[in-house]
């Protein structure tokens, strides 16, 4: 029967393989890159087993010969390379993946950090100590920004009404009675649904305000003050870190702005909820 994951099972399956075929899965995890030039005669050569242990390997592993197996080997590997994360490869140790995907969000900090705005950046705490009251928009992987900015914003005292529902964020945009800020969060800011929501928006006279990873997106074009993270290679929006890491940070820089704005409001907020966390702390 074949595997989802043909890699994980090689490793899984170990127990039930014999020498040889011990053999023949480390030689195979070892090349996984190049098992799509080697023929079945070259891998019997390489590794002594015959071609009909090989054969006998394959099909145990639910492949019918050698070369379906090398094929579902070449496709787990590009699956593995080209969307869970550039520059991972299946054989890294667990503190080299580690090292990997640290050193890719540290990038991913330091290129957001020179796409900052500090025009606009003030320009947005002045709006939104002005107004208050912010409409937040996103779905999928999206949504825990709005969430992290409906923690940090409502700690200022500043209004986020966010529904997670899709339909809710929907109706929400076509029925509110006053213009607010609209908030909209999409990693590749093309999505379809966030482009409605912001055209409803623009057309009732909302101020808009886009978080993307790509400021040359349809969102970061529609909006007033399009903030925007790092701009990653397609496998950033399969849901690793980086893509909502740098996202995360804008929202941390305007949280910081705002609290150290001077804002009566902002300080009372912020006293308030120190004076709540210390009250929890000494209940418990």
């Amino acid at each position: 029967m074949k595997h989802y994951n043909l890699i994980a099972q090689l490793e899984n399956m170990q127990s039930t393989f014999s020498k040889t075929e011990q053999l023949l899965k480390e030689f195979v995890l070892a090349n996984l890159k190049d098992i799509e030039n080697i023929s079945i005669v070259s891998l019997s050569e390489m590794t002594g087993a015959s071609k009909s242990t090989i054969s006998r390997f394959c099909r145990k592993l639910g492949y019918e010969n050698f070369r379906e197996f090398s094929g579902a080997i070449v496709q787990q590997v590009a699956i593995n390379y080209s969307l869970i994360h550039e520059g991972v490869n299946a054989e890294d140790s667990t503190m080299g993946i580690a090292s990997k995907v640290f050193n890719e969000e540290c990038k991913a900090l330091e290129n957001t950090l020179g796409l900052l705005d500090p025009l606009q950046l003030d320009e947005l705490v002045e709006t939104l100590l002005e107004r208050r009251k912010i409409y937040l928009y996103a779905v999928g992987g999206s949504s825990a920004i709005a969430v992290d900015l409906v923690n940090k914003f409502t700690r200022l005292g500043i209004e986020c009404i966010y529904y997670p529902d899709l339909v809710f964020q929907k109706l929400s945009a076509r029925t509110k009675a006053r213009p607010d800020i609209t908030w909209l969060i999409s990693f590749s800011g093309y999505d379809t649904d966030m482009l409605e929501i912001a055209e409803h928006a623009k057309a009732a006279g909302s101020t808009i305000v886009s978080m993307t990873n790509n400021q040359d997106s349809p969102l970061a074009v529609a909006a007033d003050y399009a903030l925007t993270g790092s701009r990653l290679d397609i496998y950033a929006y399969t849901g690793t870190t980086e893509s909502r890491l740098s996202l995360l940070y804008l929202a941390d820089i305007l949280f910081t702005l705002i609290a150290v704005s001077g804002s009566p409001d902002a300080t009372r907020s912020l006293t308030t909820t120190k004076d709540l966390l210390m009250k929890r702390l000494d209940y418990h």
